[in-house]
């Protein structure tokens, strides 16, 4: 499937959310469409993760509307993966690699859940080149191997709507290799990517549209626009503790 190919289409209108009496979302609105990988920017601190999770139904919503393909994506939980950061997920919990990927997909009350699950989750472990490590315990994987194990559960998911949450940071070289094929594969399949992220600099190669986020402001594009020296500068002039990567 094209990259053009706009077999599925979401929109996000007056998107607003807040935390007690701080609005940290603020009426954001755009449309993205299948055969897209669409990168979330902007300084630490104004909503980059909280807009994703305010469009899963993660944290509530002030006011505003998400729909895929016309309908609420609350509607619609079976098209949609997320992968969280890394720091949400409790390493220490006594699981396996292949059962955690295999976790995503299934759910717990349904007999058999975890039957057989190194052969149900191997082609999405050997997409992520950790095949071998199926049977290990996720303690025991290394940061970018845990990065991996939690793409390989979107994966195994087959959903239409994959959304990453700074799946980049703090990864090794070769898993960072690995996760960008994936996203780029996925994308030429026609599914839509929605991807938090930090780097400017790979931002602009990378995706094909950005959402370019600040306090009070969302503006959404092409990469070469959206991320125009003059407009990230704007973006990052008044964020505190701004990191900006350019």
């Amino acid at each position: 499937m094209s990259r053009d190919d706009v077999g599925l289409r979401l929109e996000v209108s007056g998107l607003s959310a807040s935390y007690g009496a701080a609005r940290v979302v603020d009426n954001v609105s755009f449309a993205c469409h299948g055969g897209q990988l669409v990168g979330i920017i902007g300084p630490n601190g104004v909503g980059k993760s909280t807009l994703v999770k305010v469009m899963l139904g993660l944290v509530p919503t002030a006011r505003g509307h998400v729909s895929l393909d016309g309908e609420s994506l609350a509607h619609q939980p079976q098209r949609v993966a997320y992968v969280p950061q890394r720091a949400e997920i409790d390493w220490d919990y006594p699981t396996t690699a292949a059962e955690l990927v295999v976790m995503g997909s299934t759910p717990r009350h349904c007999t058999g859940w975890l039957t057989r699950p190194v052969a149900r989750a191997a082609d999405a472990l050997q997409r992520v080149g950790l095949l071998a490590q199926a049977t290990l315990s996720i303690s025991e994987l290394s940061g970018g191997q845990r990065q991996r194990v939690l793409l390989a559960r979107a994966l195994h998911r087959k959903a239409d709507l994959i959304v990453l949450d700074e799946p980049f940071a703090a990864v090794d070289m070769a898993s960072e290799a690995v996760i960008w094929r994936e996203l780029a594969r996925l994308r030429d399949d026609g599914k839509l990517l929605l991807v938090v992220h930090h780097d400017i600099v790979s931002a602009r190669d990378r995706f094909d549209a950005c959402v370019l986020l600040a306090l009070g402001s969302a503006v959404f594009g092409p990469p070469a626009a959206v991320l125009a020296p003059a407009a990230v500068q704007c973006a990052y002039a008044n964020a505190p503790q701004a990191v900006l990567i350019a």
